[in-house]
């Protein structure tokens, strides 16, 4: 039964949800391409998307918490270590 439809989960806590699609229904879900899932809308916790066909789709944060580089700690420790010392000398 191939038919499109449109999914609504509900009571969710993601920043920035996006669907996703297990295609061999073996619990290994993939991001759902453009082609496959639309996005509709995400409001209080509702995240609402249509889909092409039917299989078994969920959802996942696509929101990422930035990772300091080490470039980013290099550059703090030096800031630091500097402030220091320039505060020593005085």
């Amino acid at each position: 039964m191939n038919v499109t439809g449109r999914i609504r989960l509900e009571n969710l806590s993601f920043i920035d949800p996006k669907p996703t699609v297990d295609y061999n229904e073996d619990g290994n879900f993939v991001d759902c391409p453009a082609s496959l899932c639309t996005e509709v809308s995400y409001s209080n916790g509702t995240f609402v998307f249509d889909v092409a066909h039917f299989t078994s789709y969920g959802v996942a944060e696509s929101y990422q918490v930035p990772e300091f580089s080490m470039y980013a700690l290099f550059a703090a420790m030096i800031l630091i270590v500097g402030g220091f010392l320039v505060m020593r000398k005085r």
